[in-house]
């Protein structure tokens, strides 16, 4: 067990004196702390201590606390009070952070009044314990870039992997000076997430989640300068259920990111994934110019104001930026570039591996899950690419298509996409479209599953659409069970 060594009290006070009034000898001030000795904390955990302060004249003291973090990563606020000739406080957040390292403080402060005259004070140690971890370990099944939370908890998840760890480059190595906290959340979602951070020694970040609300969240892990080295999506909804569809594949009920399946509903709506992409970009219920690309992303979420002066959802071009390791350290940057065929893609290099056919370290599914194959939907339309009765069926008040196997009702929203170039919402409230990767590539041709409000011939719907394949799109993900 990790011990820390706490002798953080400090007492501080105004007396009523004054410079004409005869000195006043040094007064000897003893704290005294309520209940057991040592303290059990758990990493992330707020504790209430009470402790009393005594003397021969506390006549015009007042006291405080000031924890000193450099030393022992606490912090510490005192509430005050006065019971007749002793002092009362509380410690009323005592926070216990996962990387502490052993220290001893001084057991006495010195401390003088207002004027300058000398007093003494006398600090105990105070002992702190580590408790085992209870934190839920959200990777003991494996490691993924998204995490499912459902309930009100201590949580932990591995830090020294990207995604499944699959890949040459999947390690992270975690070196001193490395932080870890939320990026952006939607809003709402800024109190329900608390207590982010990083146990090197252990290679978990740590997070508490309140349990009250529903949407998503991006946790960072930065380096000693500040840099995103890694971020994974925490996506707050009720417990997706398992849908199986006819040919025996089992996807979830939801796209990703969505906190809701009700038809008609923009909580069904998901977030927008760049092919090859693990970072997911915030939607809207409009559709958005070039000028006005993100402006709902922006209103609909909060970053993190420890990013906020260097990261803000927008959209980059150019080679300098269509790198990987700067889509990694840039999650809020929609990446777009025009090729020389006239194809958009976000990296200047571009890769078909980047998804595939077997989980890679660059998916953004849950643990188990994947971006579907692309023949997933071969079943939702005929060999002429329409709607079929009974199986697919189309609706044109909720826009949108309901996939129907025996007692299974599906429902995939056309959430329409965020443009290839400027990363600007299409395709909402007016044709309505829908888009859903799936993690096949070839070149430059990629498929996906498209929908369309349905047209006289009983069209359009395309469950291994190609036509627009460029990797800038953002469009959904409906994750497949590997």
């Amino acid at each position: 067990m990790k011990k820390l060594i706490l002798g953080c009290l400090r007492a501080l006070f105004a007396s009523g004196c004054n410079d004409n009034e005869p000195e006043q000898k040094p007064v000897e001030l003893k704290i005294s702390f309520a209940g057991e000795n040592p303290v059990e904390f758990t990493v992330g955990e707020q504790k209430r201590l009470a402790f009393t302060v005594t003397g021969d004249d506390l006549e015009g003291l007042t006291f405080a606390a000031e924890p000193d973090e450099a030393l022992s990563g606490w912090t510490v606020v005192v509430s005050a009070g006065r019971e007749g000739d002793a002092y009362a406080g509380a410690l009323t957040r005592a926070l216990l952070t996962p990387d502490l390292s052993l220290a001893t403080l001084s057991d006495a402060r010195a401390v003088t009044d207002r004027n300058g005259k000398p007093w003494s004070a006398t600090t105990p140690t105070l002992t702190a314990v580590q408790a085992p971890v209870t934190a839920i370990d959200l990777s003991r099944d494996g490691t993924a870039n998204c995490y499912i939370v459902s309930e009100a908890g201590d949580y932990m998840f591995d830090a020294a992997v990207r995604g499944n760890g699959s890949g040459d480059d999947a390690a992270i190595a975690l070196a001193d000076g490395m932080k870890a906290d939320w990026l952006w959340v939607t809003k709402g979602l800024e109190q329900e997430i608390s207590a982010v951070s990083l146990d090197a020694g252990k290679g978990r970040i740590f997070f508490t989640a309140a349990g009250a609300a529903k949407g998503n969240a991006v946790i960072a892990l930065a380096d000693a300068a500040g840099e995103i080295v890694w971020s994974w999506h925490l996506w707050f909804t009720p417990e997706p259920r398992m849908v199986t569809y006819a040919n025996g594949r089992v996807l979830l009920d939801r796209s990703l990111g969505a906190v809701g399946t009700t038809p008609g509903s923009a909580e069904a709506y998901g977030l927008y994934y760049q092919w090859g992409r693990k970072d997911p970009f915030c939607g809207g219920t409009a559709p958005e110019t070039s000028a006005t690309a993100f402006a709902q992303a922006a209103e609909n979420s909060v970053v993190n104001p420890a990013f906020a002066d260097t990261h803000a959802w927008k959209q980059e071009s150019g080679a300098a930026v269509s790198t990987l390791e700067y889509a990694a350290a840039h999650p809020l940057s929609f990446l777009s570039n025009k090729g020389a065929t006239g194809v958009y893609d976000w990296l200047a290099k571009p890769r078909a591996d980047l998804w595939n056919t077997a989980k890679t370290c660059y998916d953004p599914c849950p643990v188990g899950y994947k971006v579907p194959d692309r023949d997933t939907w071969d079943d939702f339309a005929d060999d002429q690419d329409r709607y079929v009765d009974g199986t697919s069926e189309w609706d044109g008040e909720k826009y949108g298509m309901t996939y129907i196997f025996g007692d299974l009702r599906d429902w995939y929203p056309t959430s329409g996409y965020r443009n290839r170039d400027k990363g600007n919402l299409a395709g909402l409230a007016t044709t309505r479209t829908g888009h859903y990767w799936s993690n096949y590539r070839s070149g430059n041709t990629i498929s996906c599953f498209y929908i369309s409000k349905k047209l006289s011939t009983g069209k359009l719907l395309q469950p291994q659409s190609s036509s627009k394949s460029d990797a800038a799109y953002g469009y959904n993900v409906r994750c497949c069970r590997e």
